[in-house]
This record gives C-alpha cells, structure tokens and sequence, in this order.
C-alpha cells in the first residue's frame, strides 16, 4: 500500500527553486505560509523571508485570570519576543495595559520594565506594533522609542489614558527613520507641532478624541497623508493651538477626510480644505459614531455650506446600511467630479414624534436640505437617486423638487426580507394620486426606474407595487416616458399588468 500511494502522489523536487515558491507563496494567505516554513530548512527560509510572513506574539491583561498570574505571563510575553527576534522573523506585537497591575502583590516596576525591553529588541524586526497602554508605561517607551529605527515597521497603534499629563510623541520618533510606515492610529497621544521624520511615508492616519489637533499640526506630521479620520469635539476651538490652514499642496493630495462629528459644524481650518482647488474628492462627516447619545447630535443640519467645488450633475444615496438601521446615510456625489460627500446621522431627531408612530425617516437631513429656501442651486443639477425602500416617503417629498431626476433606483437590502418573498413599499392598499390631467406633451424625457436586490433572495414583485414606485416618483406625468429595469429580482402576474404595459417599456 505505501509503496502505491508513493508511486501516485508527486514528490516535490528537492531543490524546489526560491524564486518559484516565492512567486506561489504570492498567493497563500499567512496562515497557508506558517504551514509550509514546516515542510522543510529550504522552505522555512523562502517562507519566512516573504513579505506577508510573521510570528504574532501579544500579552493582554484583561484575559488574565488573576493578579497573580501575571509575572507568569510578563515572562512567557519576553520569552516569546526572545525566541523569535533569535531567529531573524518578522513579528507583530500587542500589548494590551490599560490597568494597573495591583501594586500590593507584584512588582510593578520589574514587570514594566521587562515589557519595555522586549518591545525595544523587537522593533528592529516588527512590521506592526499595537501598544494599549498607561501614560506610566508610555512616558517611557516614548523615550526609548526614539533611540531606535523601525526598518519593518508598517502600522503603529498607541491608545494611552491619561493624556493630559504624557510626554507628547517626540519628533525624534524612531530615530526618524521607518520607511516602511503607511498606517498611524494614535489615541490619546499628544503631537508636536513639529515634522516627524518617521511619519515621512504614513499614508493612512487615524486620531482619537483627544487630545485636539488642528489639521496645521496634522499635516505637518503626516505631510504625505492620503486618508485622515479623526474626531472635532466641541472643544475643537478653544483647545488646539491657533487654527493655521493646512498648506494647499497637503489638501490636495488628500483623497479622503473621515470627521466623527460631535459638535454642531466645522471650524474654520477644515472648512478650508473641502473648498480647496483640487477638493478633497471624499469627505465624511459623522454625526452618529462619535456622540454618546444620539440625541446630541444636532436638530437640523444644513449641508449646502460642504458641497463646494461640486458644479454637478449630481448623483444622491439615501440608505441605512450599517448601525441596525439606527442611521441616515445622505451620500452625494459629483458625477464629473468624482468629489463624494457623505453625511451620517440619528434617524430619529428631537423633532421626530416616535410616541405616534411617525416614522419620517432622514427628514431631518434629506427633505430640510432640500428645498428651494436651502439648495436653490443644486436641485436641478440632481439627476439620479438611490433609496431604501424604508425612506419610501422621502421619495416623493424629493421628486417633486427635482426637475432634472432622470433615474431612480430601489434597492432592496438584504436584511428584512426572506427568500422568494414578494416586495411591497408603502402601504398595500394605498396609491399616490395621479398627476393632474395635461395635454400629451409632444416631446417627453425617458426616465429610468431600477429595482434592485441581491441575487440570492430570488425576490418578487408585482405590477401594482411597480406603478406606486413610477408615481410616487412622478414618474407618470405628461412628457415623461419611463422605463423599468429589474435586477436580480423577478415580476409575477397580477391584475394591473396591463396597466403597467401601457404606461412604460420594460428592459
């Protein structure tokens, strides 16, 4: 038997060349290369040699038992970090701290500095380093971290409590030298005003809460950043130093701006960059994600002040698409452009009447923008509209105001509905009153309306359902042709078939 399956299962060459197991190990996942550096000394050279190999070696304090198990761990932590540093292998390296390690049964020093020197003889050889830490254990590493470069390193994570009393993150970072950074996320973590040499390639930073910089310091620290998310408190203006705008050349090269909004609107200095030549094409502004309840975000908020630089035609999204539906997504986008603006906020305001049931969905950011009174020059520059069938009744608050609406798209979500189930919007048995009767324009404009779901639910839908999507969004008016385009969902007889025939071609 064994001398059959050797004859039938092809052995691998026993010099299998490096360059080809690279170019294969190209396509494995990290998991698939921990296995094949175990197949032999050529393999383990070529597998951990590939970028895409490392050892991850982490010490959380929250998933230790108890107090007195946690020398054990400090020790097994630095033994780790000594074994593979000795063998030359990348490593990712996390440290979890956020307490205290109960200074009545361990020694608390001892222990910490332990940690410290295992992270400083790794950094040689770490490509990621995740550091949750108290501003007793930061304040020093800080130091030490500035005493040696990080050649591997490609993201650094620093949340630290405590901030108002820590060293800020010195310009020395590094020794100024990690030319293989691209990702920042600092928490808590206090910026010099400085340039920092080791941020020199980061294209990708994230900033916590506090403390506050103003994008001058931002910018200056990362002056290569592509993507900035980052929180503007109410005490954006009275905490950052004076608000100097970032230099133009940074704002524009800037392609995306995540603002986790706790405060009514921006200051001044990031206003600056939405109306910069070239713009920022894709800015975010968050009035749910960074507010402790929902009720403080503010009741009504006007958008037209962050549509700068967007001449149109204009291609507005209005969903829920994360959050449990807790949210309003107001997405629009400049079609020539590209330049995107996204506004996110609680669905239920203030002003919403929950207690009766009323459920005006994003009225409080989509039909109070909307309006001549508040965007008089966009609204005909609105051409198309993507919705949720849970804003049914924004929709036809929205088309009577748009004169340019030319396609209109229903996207069933895959939440709340069930396979082969048939769709209906609004209420089952109500339809929205025809246009008044006009004399058949002799030329019309062709309208689309698509109906939209993902492929695998296998919906439904009937003609009566599809002639209250045409009118409530005035879709059947003298001079307007439309045109209906299913998409991965399937039409079933009914009695109205004929009706919708008449009023409308189907693609």
């Amino acid at each position: 038997m064994d001398s059959q399956d050797s004859l039938d299962r092809p052995e691998l060459p026993a010099t299998f060349p490096p360059e080809l197991l690279l170019a294969v190990f190209d396509y494995c996942a990290r998991g698939d290369l921990v296995q094949a550096a175990r197949v032999s000394r050529a393999w383990r050279a070529a597998a951990t040699s590939h970028a895409r190999y490392y050892i991850y070696v982490s010490i959380s304090q929250s998933s230790l038992p108890t107090t007195l198990s946690i020398p054990q761990a400090v020790s097994r932590f630095a033994r780790q970090i000594a074994a593979v540093t000795a063998q030359r292998v990348r490593l990712a390296v996390d440290v979890s701290v956020y307490y205290e390690w109960g200074y009545d049964k361990v020694d608390v020093a001892a222990l910490d500095e332990i940690i410290l020197n295992a992270i400083t003889l790794s950094l040689s050889l770490t490509i990621s380093l995740t550091l949750a830490v108290p501003r007793r254990i930061y304040n020093t590493l800080c130091a030490r971290l500035s005493l040696r470069p990080a050649h591997a390193l490609r993201r650094l994570y620093i949340s630290m409590r405590g901030y108002s009393h820590a060293s800020p993150l010195s310009v020395a970072l590094f020794a100024g030298t990690s030319p293989k950074l691209w990702s920042v996320v600092l928490d808590g973590v206090p910026l010099l005003s400085g340039e920092y040499p080791a941020f020199r390639s980061v294209t990708h930073v994230v900033l916590g809460r506090l403390p506050v910089h103003c994008m001058a310091t931002i910018s200056n620290a990362f002056p290569c950043a592509r993507s900035v998310s980052m929180t503007v408190t109410k005490s954006y203006d009275s905490d950052a130093p004076a608000h100097l705008d970032a230099p133009a050349a940074w704002a524009s090269q800037l392609a995306r701006l995540h603002i986790l909004m706790d405060r009514d609107t921006l200051p001044a200095d990031i206003m600056a960059l939405l109306s910069a030549n070239p713009p920022v094409s894709d800015v975010e502004l968050d009035w749910w994600s960074a507010i402790l309840s929902y009720r403080s975000a503010p009741e009504y908020i006007a958008i037209s002040d962050y549509l700068q630089n967007m001449s149109g035609p204009l291609d507005i999204d209005i969903s829920a698409s994360d959050y449990g539906g807790s949210t309003t997504d107001l997405v629009i986008r400049d079609l020539e452009s590209g330049v995107r603006r996204t506004f996110r906020e609680p669905q239920f305001m203030d002003s919403d009447d929950e207690s009766s049931r009323r459920t005006e969905r994003g009225r409080d950011i989509v039909t109070y923008n909307f309006t001549t009174e508040r965007f008089r020059p966009g609204l005909s520059k609105i051409v198309a509209l993507h919705v949720e069938p849970r804003f049914w009744t924004e929709v036809g608050h929205l088309a009577e105001r748009l004169p340019s609406l030319r396609f209109v798209e229903f996207v069933f979500p895959a939440d709340g509905y069930v396979e082969k189930e048939v769709v209906t919007v609004g209420h089952k048995y109500w339809t929205p009153p025809e246009c008044a009767e006009e004399a058949q324009a002799e030329s019309y404009r062709v309208v689309d309306l698509v109906i939209s779901a993902p492929e695998h639910l296998m919906l439904q839908i009937q003609a009566v359902t599809i002639l209250r999507m045409l009118r409530q969004c005035r879709f059947l008016c003298p001079g307007v042709h439309p045109r209906i385009t299913l998409t991965n969902i399937s039409r079933i007889p009914c009695e109205q078939d004929g009706e919708l025939e008449s009023v409308c071609s189907e693609t």
